[in-house]
């Protein structure tokens, strides 16, 4: 698992930097905040962000990265425990946040490795949601199709009454509202990374 591991330059970001081994299974790269860690972060080539926060008043910087790619997996570590900057991370939509408060090395990296393998699984089964919701998506316009191509052929093919037609022409109009419905939700999706584009 590629990460991105970023926050301001200090021993506590260097700190956490040495929670990752140089060889293994999750192979950080260290960025210190700057322009160029948003362009990695909208570059999509991490499987997640693990954000430093060395003090409460970072949590501008989170919201910052997080417009960057909002379905990226967001990691925050807080230095010590703070339900308040826990309640403003949430807000931010963070996927994680790790207090390593009194933790050593070995720990944090262990922690660390948990939380991110399990956001790994997540975003596996996230896939394969996307993938289902797609089928669904299709599924549903296919009946759309069929609904209203019978209700156009019966409005051609006979002769009904007119309460009968206007009930016909009701039908046409609300395949053809919930397909635009469908395609509103579809591109909604795709713009917060629930499905592919």
């Amino acid at each position: 698992m590629k990460i991105l591991l970023s926050g301001k330059k200090g021993k506590f970001l260097q700190k956490i930097a040495g929670a990752f081994p140089p060889r293994g299974d999750l192979q950080a790269t260290v960025m210190p905040v700057s322009a160029q860690v948003l362009e990695a972060v909208r570059s999509a080539a991490f499987d997640a962000v693990v954000f430093v926060l060395a003090n409460e008043d970072e949590t501008e910087l989170v919201r910052w990265l997080r417009t960057g790619n909002p379905s990226l997996p967001f990691v925050a570590i807080l230095p010590r425990e703070n339900a308040k900057v826990r309640q403003e991370l949430w807000m931010e939509s963070v996927s994680s946040i790790v207090s390593i408060q009194g933790l050593t090395r070995a720990q944090i990296r262990r922690k660390l490795g948990e939380t991110l393998r399990a956001l790994g699984k997540k975003q596996d089964s996230s896939h394969a949601s996307s993938q289902r919701c797609i089928s669904d998506l299709h599924t549903l316009r296919s009946a759309l199709t069929a609904i209203q191509g019978n209700a156009e052929l019966a409005l051609q093919d006979s002769s009904p009454s007119e309460s009968a037609r206007k009930q016909m022409r009701d039908v046409v109009r609300g395949v053809t509202e919930t397909e635009r419905i469908l395609r509103r939700l579809e591109r909604n999706l795709k713009l917060l990374g629930m499905l592919p584009e």
